[in-house]
């Protein structure tokens, strides 16, 4: 019988918690999408505006062998008249990509779907940061709470309404983060080599994930695992950014030196 009342209790805690989340996320999604439109297409924020212009600018190469070719590609910045771009291109490919889809090429509406895709991806970033919570405490308070307090914190939802690069990036730490902790050394490779390709920056959580590995490793007393998963994420991550940044490299994988002030 108190086995009976326990497994009821579960239930409906499960279930209220996965209302209070979705409650959560939606009101993070309300903060983030609100005034998205906050500078009525003055373009006042300098690092949006000058990814806008990166964005409206370039063009797809005609090939694949052409797209990796640093020198003559028109997807690569310094090759459309920007020389000093220190951004990463992942989310200007993928604004560009998505601007084309929507047949909304041009100077306004680029800035306001790279402001629309910054607020989707924080807003997932908060569901992330319940689950990696829940991960680790198997516990539905300290996971609601965590949630809560990203949803609400003010840094996010201002950069939520930029079109720049610091979403992304979050993001795609995070879930990597989340996919370590799954022990999905593939996919972790995958994003964080995205979260480099969207500011090179990423590259100085290596060290942390490194001893978390070491950590899982000591934990599960399986010290194999840490050299595949390492080899795994550095091989992945090394792929992921060659492909979306790459004109980072001058070659396969000689460095860019064009690309010496990111």
């Amino acid at each position: 019988k108190n086995l009976f009342r326990s497994s009821q209790l579960s239930v409906s805690m499960k279930k209220h918690s996965l209302i209070l989340l979705l409650f959560i996320i939606f009101l993070g999604c309300f903060f983030r999408l609100i005034g998205l439109n906050w500078d009525q297409n003055q373009h006042l924020h300098p690092d949006e505006r000058f990814l806008t212009m990166v964005t409206e600018k370039i063009r797809w190469p005609a090939s694949i062998s052409e797209f990796f070719n640093t020198h003559s590609s028109k997807a690569n910045p310094h090759n459309v008249g920007f020389p000093f771009f220190v951004y990463g291109t992942f989310p200007v490919f993928s604004i560009k990509a998505l601007s084309q889809l929507l047949h909304q090429d041009n100077y306004i509406s680029i800035t306001l779907i790279g402001r629309f895709v910054s607020a989707l991806l924080d807003t997932s970033t908060i569901l992330l940061v319940y689950l990696i919570t829940f991960h680790l405490t198997r516990r539905y308070p300290p996971a609601l709470l965590a949630a809560f307090v990203y949803t609400v914190s003010v840094l996010p939802i201002q950069l939520s309404h930029f079109y720049a690069t610091d979403t992304h990036l979050v993001f795609f730490l995070i879930l990597s983060f989340y996919l370590l902790l799954k022990r999905q050394p593939i996919l972790v490779g995958l994003f964080m080599g995205l979260a480099m390709a969207s500011k090179i920056t990423a590259v100085s959580l290596f060290p942390l994930i490194f001893l978390i590995l070491i950590y899982q490793s000591v934990s599960s007393k399986n010290f194999k695992e840490l050299f595949i998963s390492g080899f795994l994420i550095l091989l992945f991550s090394g792929l992921s950014l060659r492909i979306f940044q790459p004109y980072l490299f001058n070659g396969l994988f000689s460095l860019n030196p064009l690309c010496k002030d990111i």
